[in-house]
């Protein structure tokens, strides 16, 4: 989102303060933002260039992006200290420029100026409203993050050190742990099993439904006669290409402590993401959903009574 030294050494600042003893598991609330909603995705608010800005919650993203359009709304000037940077996603790989916001405020955290990265025209089509760009893993991943899109909002904590069993503050919620690895970008992998066979998914609030890749089609017993019999549709990945996607039913998904029988899940070609399967926007509207960084775990409260819905 900005130079990585500088970005870091904010966010640092932030982060740090009188941490607390090793015993005590202890968070501090640093900001709620509530959150708007366009198609299921959540939206934050921010101010940029004293203007208020709405961005997509993008756990999936491992950088901050603005949009070409409110890059042009507010004459954004590129940064010329910093080269074109590659962007990767679900369908492939964009090159971004650059450009320089003199004030960057999210909720009550005020980044100052910052150098974020644009994205191309267009990329948010078929949005109504539109987002005016996306919040990604280099701005979530010094926090603990609390997503609640059921109840319309998200609380970033400080978390600090500690070497006790921890759970959110979810009075009266039943809560289950993924243990989780991170990427380089922020983003939460985990493991999950599909029709019996262990796979890798990524927390992902940015992908509208949870797909799987089809480069795992084997392991799950999947044929091309098979998806060739499923309900398809075209998707516009980063890139701005056009790639078909297979929506097939599992006999069953299991995600911690809940199971999904009967599960119709798009099956898609993902070439350059580090997981088989994203757990998308579809999963945080009925979840809530606590990304602890500090921990690297997450937390899911069960929906419903128990489990019996589907990911979709």
């Amino acid at each position: 989102m900005s130079s990585p030294s500088k970005f870091a050494a904010l966010l640092l600042a932030l982060s740090l303060g009188a941490c607390a003893a090793p015993q005590q598991c202890r968070v501090e609330r640093i900001t709620d933002l509530p959150l708007t909603k366009t198609r299921d995705f959540a939206l934050l608010p921010a101010r940029l260039n004293d203007v208020d800005a709405r961005l997509l919650l993008d756990t999936g993203a491992g950088a901050t992006m603005l949009s070409r359009a409110l890059a042009d709304r507010l004459a954004l000037m590129p940064d010329h200290q910093m080269f074109p940077s590659p962007v990767n996603g679900i369908g492939g790989v964009t090159l971004t420029r650059r450009m320089v916001v003199e004030s960057f405020k999210i909720g009550a955290l005020d980044l100052g100026k910052q150098s974020v990265m644009v994205t191309e025209q267009g990329l948010f089509g078929g949005f109504d409203p539109p987002p005016d760009g996306i919040i990604g893993g280099d701005f979530l991943s010094h926090f603990d993050a609390d997503i609640d899109l059921p109840a319309n909002h998200v609380t970033l904590y400080r978390a600090h050190p500690c070497a006790a069993a921890f759970a959110p503050p979810w009075p009266g919620a039943t809560i289950y742990r993924l243990p989780a690895r991170m990427t380089d970008g922020g983003q939460f992998l985990v493991t999950v099993t599909v029709d019996g066979v262990a796979i890798t998914a990524m927390i992902d609030s940015g992908a509208e439904t949870t797909a799987i890749s089809s480069r795992v089609e084997n392991r799950l017993g999947l044929t091309p006669a098979m998806l060739a019999n499923d309900p398809q549709r075209a998707e516009i990945g980063i890139d701005m290409h056009r790639r078909l996607s297979y929506l097939h039913h599992f006999h069953a998904i299991r995600i911690g402590a809940e199971i999904f029988p009967d599960s119709a899940v798009w099956v898609s070609d993902m070439p350059l993401v580090p997981a088989d399967m994203l757990l998308g926007a579809d999963f945080f509207q009925t979840h809530r959903v606590w990304l602890s960084f500090s921990r690297r775990t997450v937390f899911v409260a069960v929906a419903g009574n128990g489990g019996n819905q589907t990911p979709r």
